[in-house]
This record gives structure tokens, C-alpha cells and sequence, in this order.
């Protein structure tokens, strides 16, 4: 009980550390002498990507299916957690592609198309670890 909330608190204080250093980098892409604010816009694609995914399960669950959609067991109608995740996964390749991008056409240099591909890395880590760690396997536990 205690040994468990202390670890949930490192936990988050880990992924906190972590988004915060991906946003740092990202920052630091458009900090770079000779460079624009063009790499901020990837934070948008981090912000919108969990979104379509939040809103497939909440309406998964809502049209009759079995709580746990991540590990269904029986046949049920996942339709729009299916579409979640299919926008949300065209958002986050949008914002991987989006640096890319911007680099090919000389608006930023390689050094900030470096910097914004790790900070990318490590914030979508870190929702991923939260969804992981808090959300999906405290479904698991009894």
C-alpha cells in the first residue's frame, strides 16, 4: 500500500522528467542560432494524437462493449476504438514526417531536424508509459 503509492509516485515523476526533457529539446530545436519556431509545431501532433484514442474507448465503452478493449477475450464491437487508434496513428506519423519535412525544404537546419525527432521520441514515450503503467495495467490488476 505504501510501497505502492511510493512507487506510482516515482513513476510519475519519471514520465514528468521525461516529457519535460522532450519538451526541452524540442524548445531547444527552435533556439538554435539561425533557426524559427517551425519545429513547435510537432507539440500540436503530440497533443492531438492520444485525443482520437481517449475518445475511440469512451465510446467503445458506451455502445455495450466489455470494459478491457485492449485485451478482448470475446468478439465485440470495437469500431471506434479501431478508428481511434487509425487517426491517432495518422497523427503521430504526421508529426515524425512533419520535421522531415521542413528540413527537405531548408526551413530548418538538420541539427533542429535532430532535435525535434528525439524530443518527439521521448514525449510520445512518455504518454506511452503513462497509458501503460497507469492505465492498462491497472485494469489487469484484480
Amino acid at each position: 500500500s505504501i510501497h505502492m503509492a511510493r512507487k506510482g509516485i516515482l513513476g510519475i515523476l519519471g514520465l514528468g522528467f521525461c516529457l519535460c526533457l522532450g519538451m526541452t529539446l524540442a524548445i531547444l530545436a527552435c533556439a538554435l542560432p539561425n533557426e524559427n519556431w517551425w519545429p513547435m509545431f510537432e507539440v500540436v501532433f503530440c497533443i492531438l494524437a492520444p485525443l482520437p484514442i481517449a475518445a475511440g474507448v469512451a465510446l467503445t465503452a458506451r455502445t455495450g462493449a466489455a470494459n478491457d478493449v485492449f485485451f478482448k477475450s470475446q468478439p465485440q464491437n470495437t469500431f471506434f476504438l479501431d478508428v481511434g487508434l487509425f487517426w491517432s496513428t495518422a497523427l503521430l506519423f504526421s508529426g515524425f514526417a512533419l520535421p522531415f519535412v521542413f528540413a527537405h525544404s531548408k526551413v530548418i537546419s538538420i541539427t533542429a531536424l535532430v532535435l525535434s525527432i528525439c524530443g518527439q521520441i521521448i514525449i510520445y514515450a512518455s504518454i506511452a508509459g503513462y497509458v501503460f503503467f497507469f492505465l492498462i495495467k491497472k485494469k489487469k490488476e484484480p
